[in-house]
């Protein structure tokens, strides 16, 4: 069972349930990443965030020799436990293959991995790179009805979430399953995001956007 922290049921366009007509300002183009590359997602709870980063560290030359080529770790900021990696790897078998190596388990068990774990390879996704560096992040997941109508809105909404401190760096979904979307937003003021998030209205914005179910999500902090 595949399960994230829900820490509200919010959407990342704009509270204004006007503004989803399309009277948002356009986004700078996106770049798609080569379709050779793809991304794996991995989230889970340790025991200690500590022990298990040293750990994790360690091992990193073993992961490389598999094809894991890019790490970024984050830490869950109200569960400090709470680990969430995002890593790129040379291709989807390779990815594929890492996830499922008898080593891959045995060095999560052997680094305190508690509770259930959350996997998924991700298509290389559409990647905003003129994005600043943000050390707090965060990180959306939710399904929807149709991935080119989402995005056509959510692409019209980013100077509305500019507006809030919300600067998208990643919009993504698993590997043939285009209406599972990820999405990864640096956070440049925490305090008007949890306030926007909050909004009455986020309910019936996230329908006529075809969000399909209560989005999950983390805010993160970078640790590498």
């Amino acid at each position: 069972m595949r399960r994230m922290y829900a820490i509200g049921f919010l959407t990342l366009i704009p509270a204004a349930v006007a503004l989803l007509a399309g009277c948002g300002a356009n986004p700078e183009p996106t770049t798609f990443l080569p379709e050779e590359g793809a991304r794996v997602v991995v989230v889970h709870e340790v025991a200690d965030f500590n022990e298990w980063h040293a750990r994790f560290t360690d091992q990193a030359p073993a992961r490389l020799d598999m094809g894991i080529e890019e790490e970024l770790v984050m830490q869950g900021e109200s569960m400090p436990n709470l680990v969430f990696l995002l890593m790129t790897a040379r291709d989807s078998a390779a990815a594929a293959a890492w996830l499922k190596a008898p080593e891959t388990a045995r060095s999560m068990d052997f680094a305190g991995v508690q509770g259930e774990l959350i996997t998924d390879i991700l298509a290389p996704g559409i990647v905003y790179p003129d994005t600043e560096y943000f050390a707090t992040r965060l990180v959306v997941r939710h399904p929807v009805s149709d991935f080119d109508r989402w995005h056509s809105t959510f692409r019209g909404h980013e100077r509305a979430r500019l507006d809030v401190g919300v600067h998208t760096m990643l919009v993504t979904h698993p590997l043939g399953d285009r209406n599972d979307v990820y999405m990864m937003f640096g956070v440049s003021d925490p305090e008007g995001v949890a306030e926007y998030m909050a909004s009455d209205l986020l309910g019936l914005a996230m329908r006529l956007a075809g969000v399909t179910e209560q989005p999950e999500a983390f805010f993160v902090n970078v640790v590498e």
